[in-house]
């Protein structure tokens, strides 16, 4: 990129990504959250779960120090309990941290939810033979029910309307629709997950994001691309480039950020080894118009969270950017 279009981020996390890899920087991270309240406070999920109390400057490993952290959950209304989806168990602390027990699942939890208004009730996208499902638990994560939509359809993308949190989207391979072969289907519960609607279908595999302000307006996507539909995943619009992760500016929704990281893979000497590029694209018009404004090399973009109090700071893989996209450094 030009000089012109760079913009100033700063790589951070090189503890958590050391620890993950020591050889080299580019190791993925696989989760990110931050605190609601205070957000200089963060938590990463890699081989444990890291916490930052200074805006990703330094970071220290919590008291889970084992296995992947797929997903992070913050609760709200008290920051200091938080989740951590993982392989084999969930893991719930009430210390910010410092200790932590796992509650009685087995399986992988790759996406968690916390019902904003009652942040004893929690969502967990979850793998298990045969596909991922849905569960559901009402106390905090002490029990968990299943709770997806029509049975045995494998669900790839979960989102919350923070104005109305009994209303849930699922995005799901539904081998049944006819179009299973390009698309996934979505569906809507307004009840908390106890019955579900169909809606529309869409190719896209990998993320489903509701709009803060106006929860009619869904975004979906992944390899083929970033999809908007305005009638709750009715119908959906192509509108943006193929993209891994999405967040959108709880402030001025109508801009929003995605990520993309691309590995180029080949074996040299024996060895198989992987080039890696994350490509950073932000919209300022509600999706209509993207703009690329990073392209980093070796250093994976994903996952991608925002600052929900000055959400010009954003934090993709181990990067940070300070001011939503207008100059680009590293260190």
């Amino acid at each position: 990129m030009t000089g012109a279009n760079a913009i100033r981020w700063v790589l951070i996390a090189v503890a958590v990504l050391t620890a993950l890899m020591p050889v080299s920087a580019a190791a993925q991270l696989f989760s990110l959250a931050i605190d609601p309240v205070t957000p200089t406070t963060l938590y990463a999920g890699t081989q444990g779960v890291w916490k930052s109390t200074d805006g990703g400057a330094t970071w220290t490993i919590t008291g889970l120090a084992d296995r992947e952290q797929y997903s992070l959950a913050i609760d709200p209304v008290t920051p200091t309990t938080l989740y951590a989806g993982r392989s084999g168990a969930i893991a719930r602390s009430t210390d910010g941290g410092a200790s932590w027990t796992s509650v009685a699942i087995t399986g992988d939890a790759y996406g968690l939810l916390i019902d904003p208004s009652s942040p004893t009730t929690l969502y967990a996208k979850f793998s298990r033979p045969g596909g991922d499902t849905l569960l559901k638990s009402t106390d905090s994560g002490s029990s968990w029910i299943e709770t997806p939509p029509p049975f045995h359809l494998t669900i790839n993308g979960v989102a919350i309307d923070a104005s109305r949190p009994t209303n849930l989207y699922a995005m799901a391979w539904d081998p049944r629709v006819a179009s299973a072969e390009c698309c996934l289907v979505v569906y809507k519960s307004t009840d908390g997950g106890a019955s579900w609607m169909q809606r529309g279908s869409v190719p896209a595999n990998l993320f489903l994001v509701t709009d803060p302000v106006t929860p009619a307006i869904l975004y979906a996507g992944g390899d083929s691309g970033i999809f908007k539909s305005i009638n709750e995943g009715s119908n959906w619009i192509l509108t943006g480039p193929s993209a891994h992760a999405l967040v959108i500016d709880p402030l001025n929704p109508a801009t929003l950020y995605a990520t993309r990281t691309d590995y180029s893979c080949f074996e040299f000497w024996g060895d198989f080894q992987c080039l890696v590029t994350g490509v950073i694209y932000k919209s300022t018009d509600g999706a209509t118009n993207w703009t690329q404004v990073a392209e980093l090399a070796d250093i994976p973009v994903c996952p991608l969270v925002i600052d929900p109090l000055t959400p010009t700071t954003l934090y993709a893989g181990g990067w940070k950017s300070i001011d939503g996209g207008a100059s680009w450094s590293a260190r």
